[in-house]
């Protein structure tokens, strides 16, 4: 019995204050005419499509994939802003719906709200429509947050009045904290201004970087010109922040690169020796180092992350040392052998049945006007194309070999190289785990059938692989 495809209902709201009620209301009507197992929800929560990709929504990629292998029927939603904002990305999604065969209905009875159609050029010009509303919600949106934020560190928002008041418990750490960074001339400067005020502030460091580049403090919007908020109690004036940005930037740029640059190092997943358990990747920020740490009841586990990395690169280029290229190249070479017999067989059987055929075709007594339509000539054709077909895949297999034998003479130089660029793509093909105990690394070393003589175990003790 062949399965029903499915009625998908997708729903979706921006922010986590919203609810889905209007889209399930309006839905209901179109359910209710449905079979239980023929309808598949999804419900994308607090997912903007003004600043997310297709890539940035699993609940959207679902969808597409379900569509993709053909399990879907007819996608609902409320209207096209509730798929997307984006016109391109909303353009694709239309041609892979059209290409799968797959009906788009919308739920709105709004006054003004257009049904789907078949036009590509309507519906283009109604995403253009979605994606142009879609940008000025969030000017909006922006513009709101910068001017009247609903709450502001350091601030009181007096409702009666709309006025931003200094907050009486934090004004005077705010203040202690804008007259530290006045004075901040260095990266650690700032790093150990961002640490002191951390927990008096309760915010993190990445919050406190946003507020020293905050104008709202100057009581100022300097995203286009210089608007004054004349309801915002000043904790600077506009010239103090100014001088403040002057100095700041190139500090706060460099700071934030370092702090990129550690995250972008946590690429492997390393297991304590211990409990087996993932260890965790801590940053400090002061220092502008990093390390792996372990914090279950059991001898202590920390390394950082340079000792590690020292642990990766001395293990893999153990294991690099170990790869047998030759043993590739000879395996690939017996490979190419047998295909290149098992071809040349069917090769000369073809050719005797195409003499055969020749021989029949001189000495039958009745001939053909027009040869093409002869069954025998036919058959010729066809294995005179089975021919070039078994020729031409020897050749590619010929040309594998070459190209086999240059990837064996390289091998060695290739990997070595690349050690540095691509650890954790090595890592993934040479290592099974990573285990961490207190004094050693060990690594558990991937079965490859071309590594000779190596340990199905590297341990790394102080700079040696054993």
């Amino acid at each position: 019995m062949e399965q029903r495809k499915l009625h998908i209902f997708f729903r979706r709201v921006s922010t986590a204050g919203q609810d889905l009620e209007m889209q399930i209301t309006a839905d209901a009507p179109f359910r209710e005419k449905l079979l239980p197992e023929e309808i598949h929800v999804i419900d994308e929560f607090a997912v903007s499509a003004n600043k997310r990709s297709i890539d940035e929504r699993p609940k959207m990629l679902m969808l597409i994939s379900l569509i993709k292998q053909g399990k879907v029927s007819t996608v609902y939603a409320f209207d096209r802003t509730r798929l997307f904002r984006n016109y391109y990305d909303g353009m694709e999604f239309q041609d892979v719906c059209r290409k799968h065969d797959v009906s788009l209905v919308y739920t709105s009875s709004g006054q003004g709200h257009v049904q789907a159609t078949d036009s590509t050029f309507l519906e283009g010009v109604l995403l253009m429509f979605s994606n142009i509303e879609g940008q000025n919600i969030a000017r909006r949106t922006n513009e709101v947050q910068r001017r009247c934020p609903p709450k502001k560190l350091g601030y009181t928002k007096v409702q009666e009045t709309k006025q931003y008041v200094k907050d009486l418990v934090k004004q005077e750490t705010v203040n202690a904290f804008f007259s530290a960074l006045q004075k901040v001339r260095t990266v650690e400067g700032l790093s150990c201004t961002l640490q002191e005020f951390r927990s008096e502030l309760g915010r993190t460091d990445e919050h406190l970087v946003k507020v020293s580049q905050d104008p709202f403090y100057a009581g100022y919007d300097l995203y286009q010109g210089e608007v004054q908020l004349p309801y915002v109690e000043q904790y600077l004036t506009l010239e103090q922040f100014k001088n403040l940005q002057t100095t700041l930037e190139p500090l706060r740029n460099q700071y934030v690169e370092q702090i990129q640059q550690l995250k972008k190092q946590d690429i492997i997943e390393p297991l304590c020796g211990y409990c087996r358990q993932p260890l965790r990747y801590r940053i400090n920020k002061l220092n502008n180092t990093a390390y792996y740490f372990c914090s279950k009841k059991h001898p202590k586990v920390c390394i950082s992350n340079t000792d590690i990395q020292g642990a990766i690169k001395t293990a893999l280029t153990e294991i690099i040392n170990k790869l047998d290229g030759k043993q590739m190249l000879r395996q690939s070479q017996q490979q190419i052998k047998h295909i290149r017999q098992t071809i040349e067989k069917e090769l000369h059987s073809i050719d005797q049945e195409m003499v055969e055929i020749r021989r029949e075709l001189l000495y039958q007594e009745e001939y053909q006007s027009d040869w093409s339509q002869n069954p025998k000539y036919k058959k010729i054709t066809r294995l005179q194309e089975e021919k070039n077909r078994l020729l031409q895949n020897l050749d590619a297999r010929e040309q594998s070999l070459q190209e086999n034998k240059q990837i064996a003479m390289q091998l060695d130089d290739y990997l070595s190289n690349h050690i540095e660029k691509n650890t954790h793509l090595l890592i993934l093909m040479f290592v099974e785990q990573i285990f961490v105990y207190r004094d050693i690394v060990d690594f558990e070393v991937s079965k490859f059938d071309y590594l000779q003589d190596i340990n199905e175990e590297i341990t790394y003790i102080g700079g040696e692989a054993t």
